[in-house]
């Protein structure tokens, strides 16, 4: 398996007005949005295969997962609360966009706290 971060830079959206901004992983930042929106881009990695599979990993969050889309595509990753992992091979263009929209639960504002990878795996 192949593993890549997928750092800086990062772009959140806390619908308070104030667009589109950039950010660090993992987002500590103070906020009092109800909901916040994360967008990375990333181009499709080189040398991938068609007997090579790309799994899109993300560690941990904080809140409630409302929407995960790669390329405007809807990833569905069932009701976990904790690490997700979908595969998005066949969502794959040049240039590619990530977006995940997250909710506050109670008191716990909606953060995205822990890393996100870009996983290849060849079909074995």
């Amino acid at each position: 398996m192949h593993v890549m971060q997928l750092r800086s830079p990062w772009k959140i959206d806390r619908n308070d007005g104030s667009g589109l901004l950039r950010c660090e992983l993992p987002d500590f930042s103070p906020s009092r949005a109800d909901q916040v929106v994360y967008q990375r881009s990333f181009n499709r990695p080189t040398g991938l295969v068609p007997e090579q599979r790309l799994w899109l990993f993300i560690q941990e969050w904080m809140g409630l997962v409302v929407s995960l889309t790669v390329n405007g595509c809807a990833m569905d990753i069932g009701s976990t609360e904790l690490a997700c992992q979908v595969e998005i091979s066949r969502y794959l263009e040049r240039h590619n966009v990530i977006e995940l929209r997250l909710a506050a639960v109670g008191d716990v504002q909606p953060r995205l706290v822990g890393p996100v990878e870009l996983r290849i795996e060849s079909v074995t």
